[in-house]
């Protein structure tokens, strides 16, 4: 900067050749500024480069100027500032620029991959309802296992056909599938009278019947109903006013209560199969006779009428 300034303070005092020849030594340094400048960027020195090459374009420069100027005017101090000015300066050092560029690290977004669900697995079997085999008992009481005797089937429309409710299908008369053969109706007195003179109580009830394990059960349980009532443990079996106690009963008077006729029954009827069957007076021989001399006769009798129907 120095330079710079001096030499605008002289240019005021110089001629038109001296202004002429001093563009040209601007120009000169100028030009070797740059390749100084190219070299310290590159290290690569060259004849061009070099400083001692400077170093002589700057005498030569000098010398030339010192014999131009002995034809001249011009003072000679001011020759000498601006030779002195240009030789003192040629061995400053081009100023040396670093850029330094700094790395960018990015730190990446992550990436958050869409959750799917699991495809929903198609079941490959088709649930199907079970059929029902109508042709064999099946289970008619919580607990009580399906009778093991050979019931006839039959669908609506027949003769003695018992269905259940909500069924097309069913088989003829409640006692087969009920192991019951006297269709005994269900009581907690009637299960004690069975239980007192050596029967097995039922172990369920359907549609109005009890149910019994087996067709044993049902027909020993139905011999001992008979004691029971015979023995006058059954209060339903009594007349006060006519003084009748069964088992002092005919089986007119039996039959009247126990297939009465709102229930569907024609007690009269029954009373004379029955007796018929057992070959006995309907109206004449007493029931406490019956159970003791004919009693698996009159259970097997009633079991018939009752609609016991098997293969």
């Amino acid at each position: 900067m120095e330079l710079i300034n001096s030499l605008k303070v002289n240019i005021k005092k110089l001629n038109r050749q001296d202004i002429s020849f001093v563009i040209f030594v601007c120009l000169i340094f100028t030009y070797t500024a740059i390749l100084i400048g190219i070299r310290n960027a590159y290290g690569e020195p060259s004849i061009f480069f070099s400083n001692k090459n400077t170093e002589n374009i700057t005498n030569n420069l000098a010398n030339d100027i010192n014999s131009e100027r002995n034809t001249d005017n011009s003072p000679k101090g001011e020759e000498n500032f601006l030779i002195n000015n240009i030789t003192d300066n040629r061995e400053a050092p081009s100023p040396t620029i670093i850029i330094t560029i700094k790395s960018m690290t990015t730190t990446p977004k992550p990436t958050t991959k869409p959750t799917t669900k699991p495809p929903t697995s198609i079941p490959t079997t088709i649930p199907t309802t079970p059929v029902t085999d109508y042709s064999k008992p099946w289970e008619v009481s919580p607990g009580c296992p399906t009778t093991t005797q050979s019931c006839v089937p039959c669908i609506t429309g027949e003769a003695y056909c018992r269905i259940e409710s909500g069924k097309s299908n069913g088989f003829k008369g409640w006692a087969c599938q009920n192991n019951n053969p006297g269709n005994i109706r269900p009581g907690s007195s009637k299960n004690t009278m069975i239980s007192n003179n050596g029967g097995t109580p039922p172990c369920g009830e359907r549609s109005g019947y009890m149910v019994f394990r087996t067709f044993n059960d049902g027909k020993n349980g139905l011999k001992a109903y008979l004691k029971g009532i015979s023995n006058g443990q059954h209060s339903s079996y009594k007349n006060v006013a006519l003084g009748i106690y069964c088992g002092e009963c005919s089986l007119q008077f039996f039959f009247n209560i126990y297939a009465p006729a709102g229930d569907q029954n024609d007690p009269a009827s029954y009373a004379n199969y029955v007796a018929n069957r057992i070959d006995v007076s309907s109206s004449n021989t007493m029931l406490s006779w019956i159970v003791a001399n004919k009693l698996d006769a009159f259970a097997d009798a009633i079991q018939t009428h009752e609609g016991w129907f098997t293969y």
